[in-house]
């Protein structure tokens, strides 16, 4: 009896760890989130991961304008005129292709290997920009907010230039077309 209720544990176990394409292992990289790049539709994202993909507030996916989709717990892409503009990561189950994931200290950066960045202190929090030399119109943008002593990652996103600038999103974005 206890092999059966082990053996149905690790089932179980195994059917959450290959619920997302790739076993969850995708990383981020400024341009890419495992196979889904930036600049694809939400109709090539899906094909290329093998996920469906619909907009945060449930209504059919749009053409024009500016929403978000969330394709895994605390992960969201941008989508601008119906190509996918950022990726947001809020979990340190994503990693960047690099290696660093929410929760890092800031001085992980450098360790590895992160060096084209720039830091913007706002109030409490530090925004370290990372812009890749091989293509200057994308970013990675981590967010540090001060605990005790040290400054961790809460959260990034990467993405293209200007929508990876736009400090709250799509209310920018709306900001920006009127």
């Amino acid at each position: 009896m206890f092999k059966w209720i082990i053996s149905g544990f690790v089932i179980v176990i195994l059917i959450f760890a290959l619920a997302r394409p790739g076993g969850g292992e995708e990383t981020v990289n400024y341009d890419s989130f495992g196979k889904i790049k930036i600049g694809m539709t939400i109709a090539q994202a899906q094909k290329v991961a093998q996920i469906r993909l619909s907009q945060l507030n449930g209504k059919p996916n749009q053409k024009e304008g500016c929403f978000y989709i969330q394709p895994f717990n605390n992960v969201r892409f941008m989508i601008v005129e119906g190509k996918i503009a950022t990726f947001e990561i809020n979990s340190s189950g994503v990693k960047t292709s690099k290696g660093i994931k929410i929760g890092d200290e800031e001085y992980n950066l450098a360790t590895y290997g992160i060096k084209n960045f720039q830091v913007v202190p706002i109030n409490l929090k530090r925004y370290f920009i990372y812009t890749p030399p091989q293509a200057k119109n994308y970013r990675i943008i981590f967010e540090t907010v001060k605990y005790i002593e040290r400054y961790n990652i809460t959260r990034y996103r990467a993405g293209k230039l200007p929508e990876i600038n736009y400090p709250i999103g799509c209310a920018n974005y709306s900001q920006k077309s009127s």
